[in-house]
C-alpha cells in the first residue's frame, strides 16, 4: 500500500495471493458459496462471452447453472498485483478445462482477467470487479 511499509506491502501480496488461490480451489469443488464470499456485496464481472454478472445473487446464480453444465478445473498460470491504498489491480492468466457434462474429453482454454480488488476492514480482500478476456 502506499506509504506502507515494505513489511504490510509483502503481507497485502500474501492477502492477494491467497484470495486468488481460494477463488480456485472455490472452483475446482463447485463451491457457489465460498465464491459469493470472496466478492463484495457490489461486485460485478463482465465474462468472456460479454455477459454481465451483477451482485453475489447473480454471481450464485451463473456459477449454480455453470457447475450444472461442466465441470472446471481451472489452474492459476500467472498474477501480477498492483495495490495501493484503496484497491488492488490484479492481471490474472488462467487456463480451464472444462467438461461438459455427459463428453469425454475437456474443453481447453485460456483468459486473462483483469481484477479490482477493495480492501475490507479485517484487512482481506474482496473481489470489486472483474473483465475477463480470453486470448
Amino acid at each position: 500500500m502506499s506509504g506502507s511499509s515494505n513489511s504490510d506491502a509483502g503481507l497485502d501480496k500474501s492477502r492477494m495471493d491467497a484470495l486468488w488461490k481460494t477463488w480456485i480451489q472455490a472452483m475446482q469443488v463447485n463451491d457457489v458459496e465460498a465464491l459469493a464470499s470472496l466478492v463484495t456485496d457490489d461486485f460485478v464481472a463482465i465474462q468472456r462471452q460479454g455477459k454481465c454478472i451483477s451482485g453475489k445473487d447473480g454471481l450464485r446464480k451463473n456459477f449454480l447453472r455453470e457447475f450444472e453444465l461442466a465441470d472446471s478445473e481451472p489452474r492459476l498460470i500467472s498474477s501480477e498485483t498492483s495495490i495501493s491504498d484503496k484497491w488492488a489491480i490484479a492481471i490474472l492468466e488462467v487456463e480451464t478445462a472444462r467438461t461438459p457434462v455427459g463428453a469425454l474429453s475437456p474443453i481447453r482454454a485460456r483468459t486473462r482477467v483483469v481484477a479490482v480488488c477493495s480492501p475490507q476492514p479485517d484487512r482481506s480482500w474482496k473481489i470489486a470487479r472483474i473483465v475477463a478476456v480470453p486470448d
